[in-house]
């Protein structure tokens, strides 16, 4: 089976002539003849009837006309969208530090393989790379998804992760194999600054049953936060991707029931164009 056979069948569609179609193609018409009876034998159907004034499609041939039509624009689409791949060479895109840490570097890699450099800066907020993309300082955005997000920007979901808590080994509920928000209520907290998405994520659980988190210790580098939970400054509350990342042996990650938050991962970037093109690196 070959594309031309299709395209061949759709133009003779068009012109309801063999001779009208291979003048078309730039083909002889015994050649259009069989790419056509070759799309007949492989389909098992007869697609054309000759008529006086031509030829007119047979009933399989109206089925085959409406379903291959959409099916061969995605595939030219796709065709044109890999010969312009090409064209983008290198990015500026900003994340979060976690995603920078633990999602991120083996995609950057395949970037890089596929001819396409990524000058990435890491950002504490969605909302600090959102303002970069709109002011042109960035090109895309791995992010946590957003209300905030401009509605004429182009977005790709990417994964959606929970939150889970983290405990030292000597707390009453290491042994849990999970926990609910209110066992936490009380706990002292280890949080990102007070701008991260996180903490806001945090606040917000928090605030929806009536309560008011325990802030205890705040940490810049968010990638430090299990140290401090080891030596014993309080717990955490962390998305999936740090939470299932843990280095120290003697704590635990324990899922939290009814948290009432999930971190959405997304792509976004002002430019449908590249975020098409960038979409299977991600």
């Amino acid at each position: 089976m070959h594309i031309e056979w299709f395209k061949a069948f759709l133009e003779t569609s068009r012109h309801n002539s063999l001779s009208k179609t291979s003048e078309k193609l730039n083909i002889t018409q015994p050649a259009l003849s069989k790419q056509i009876r070759n799309l007949e034998k492989w389909l098992g159907v007869e697609l054309f009837k000759r008529t006086a004034l031509g030829v007119e499609l047979t009933e399989e041939g109206l089925l085959l006309h409406q379903r291959i039509q959409p099916i061969l624009s995605e595939i030219e689409s796709i065709r044109n969208e890999l010969m312009n791949l090409h064209q983008i060479s290198s990015i500026r895109l900003g994340t979060l530090p976690s995603l920078a840490t633990y999602y991120l570097p083996q995609r950057l890699i395949e970037l890089t393989r596929h001819g396409i450099h990524a000058d990435m800066k890491v950002f504490n907020s969605t909302s600090e790379i959102i303002a970069l993309l709109q002011n042109g300082t960035l090109d895309v955005g791995i992010v946590q998804k957003s209300e905030s997000f401009p509605k004429t920007y182009w977005i790709a979901d990417l994964f959606l992760e929970p939150f889970y808590a983290i405990i030292p080994e000597r707390h009453r509920l290491y042994h849990r194999h999970s926990v609910t928000l209110a066992d936490l209520k009380d706990e002292a907290l280890i949080v990102y600054p007070n701008q991260c998405d996180v903490r806001s994520m945090i606040m917000q659980a928090y605030q929806m049953n009536g309560w008011d988190p325990n802030f205890s210790v705040e940490v810049s580098f968010g990638e430090s936060i299990p140290g401090f939970v080891a030596a014993g400054a309080g717990i955490s509350i962390l998305p999936e991707i740090i939470a299932k990342h843990l280095s120290h042996s003697s704590l635990k990650a324990i899922p939290i029931d009814q948290f009432g938050k999930t971190r959405m991962i997304s792509m976004v970037t002002p430019s449908r164009f590249m975020g098409k093109r960038l979409k299977r690196f991600f």
